[in-house]
Order: structure tokens, then C-alpha cells, then sequence
């Protein structure tokens, strides 16, 4: 609101000079005057409240559509924000279920491959007096990799260590960043729990693998030596990948 919006200064009227009805009538032509100045005065103020009017009704309104908008973008980002973190929640809940369903596929697959290389052997190589025809020694190399597939996946499943948890269960307060603190603390929980000891599980795989490759050993038209070379590679790659998922960070990826 401008006080520029006023009008001007004024020019009143000089008073009536002389006496008598000569002065009579020019303090009612004064007068006259006056009221006619004061009437377009008020007049114009009038139209300077109604002007100021109409101007704070319309910021008014102005106002109230902005605060509108930006009460709406709040909701809408809020209304995001909290279905990103839903969704990462989800997805950091799901991570030990599918590392465990991992674990059990595995444990499953080295026990099925198990019981059917050992049923193959069952057929081709028996200890019967009448037919002789005993399993060579380096047929229990890729049961021996089997197996510990299966026992490093049902590790990584049932084995449970004891520990001692420091600090505050879940931070508390109010505020985005504290939202923000308490979804990491969440996925972080989540995750140390799925890596614990992810070491059993990557290795099992690897172990799991070779015992897949070295299935075929036993009937294979090689030599002893050969056989138990392939084992022994086997094994050297067994145990370097077990002695580099031991030593290398927990969290490395």
C-alpha cells in the first residue's frame, strides 16, 4: 500500500474579505467551497480503501494458493519419501529371506547331486566276489567337494553365534534425517546379518562346482595319477577362495 495512492495537496480557498452581505455571501461561497473539497476528498479516499481493499483480498488470496501449492508439494514429497523407504525396506528384508533361500537351494542341489553320483557308482562299480570291479579311490574326490558344499550351506543357515548388541535398538526423533538415520540403521542391521558369514555360502558354491566338474571322474578312461591331479587342482582352488573369503573385508561386496 502507497500513500502515493492519496490525493493531492489541497488548494483551500482564500477566506471572504469585506463585511456586510458582500462578506455574508462569501463565507457561504467559502463554505460551498469547502464542503465541495471535502466531499471529492473523501470521495477519493474512499477509492483508496477500496483500492487497498481489493489489493489485500487479492495478496490474500495469493497467499493462500501458495501456501496451497506448497502444502501440497510437502504432501507429495512426503508421500514419496515414504514409499522409497517402504520400498527400501522391503528390499532390505528380503535380502537375508533370498540369501537363505540361496543357502537352502544350495544345500538341496549338493544333496541331490550327492545321492544320484552315488547311485551312478552303485551301478558301474561293485565289490561283488563274482563280478569284481571296485571304485577306484579318486571316486571319493567329488563326493568330498559335495559334501562340503552341503556342510558350508547348512552352516551358513543353522550356525548361531552369540553376541552382545551395544547402543540404542533404533533412533529415535522427528525430522527427515533422523528418517533418514533410522532406514540406514534398518538396512545395515538387515545386511551385517545376511553377510555374517556369507564366506560359508560363496564358497560352498565354489565347492559345489567343483564337485559338478569332477563328477565325471570316476568314469573317465584315465590313469590314477591324472585322476588325483584333478583332484588336487580342485582342492587348491577350494582353499584359496576359502582363504580369500576369510581374509577379505566383511563388507567388500
Amino acid at each position: 500500500m502507497d500513500l502515493s495512492d492519496l490525493p493531492e495537496q489541497v488548494n483551500w480557498p482564500p477566506p471572504p474579505a469585506g463585511g456586510g452581505d458582500q462578506a455574508n455571501l462569501a463565507q457561504i461561497h467559502y463554505q460551498a467551497q469547502i464542503d465541495e473539497v471535502k466531499a471529492r476528498y473523501q470521495a477519493q479516499i474512499d477509492e483508496v480503501k477500496a483500492s487497498w481493499r481489493d489489493r489485500a483480498a487479492h495478496e490474500a488470496e495469493e497467499w493462500k494458493l501458495t501456501e496451497a501449492r506448497r502444502d501440497g508439494r510437502i504432501a507429495a514429497e512426503d508421500a514419496l519419501r515414504a514409499a522409497v523407504q517402504s520400498a527400501y525396506l522391503e528390499v532390505a528384508k528380503g535380502t537375508l529371506d533370498r540369501a537363505l533361500k540361496r543357502a537352502e537351494f544350495l544345500t538341496a542341489a549338493a544333496g541331490a547331486i550327492g545321492t544320484s553320483y552315488a547311485a551312478l557308482l552303485g551301478l558301474v562299480y561293485s565289490a561283488s566276489a563274482d563280478t569284481p570291479n571296485p571304485l577306484p579311490a579318486a571316486g571319493i574326490g567329488p563326493a568330498l567337494f559335495l559334501g562340503l558344499a552341503f556342510v558350508l550351506s547348512a552352516f551358513y543357515i543353522s550356525y548361531i553365534r552369540v553376541g552382545i548388541s551395544t547402543g540404542r535398538a533404533l533412533p529415535a526423533g522427528l525430522g527427515v534425517e533422523m528418517q533418514e538415520e533410522r532406514l540406514l540403521f534398518f538396512i545395515k542391521w538387515i545386511t551385517d546379518s545376511a553377510l555374517e558369514r556369507a564366506w560359508a555360502l560363496r564358497t560352498a558354491i565354489v565347492s559345489l562346482g567343483i564337485g559338478v566338474a569332477l563328477t565325471p571322474l570316476p568314469f573317465l578312461q584315465l590313469d590314477e595319477t591324472t585322476r588325483w591331479q584333478l583332484i588336487g587342482a580342485g582342492a587348491v582352488l577350494f582353499v584359496i577362495v576359502l582363504v580369500y573369503q576369510l581374509v577379505r573385508p566383511a563388507r567388500s561386496g
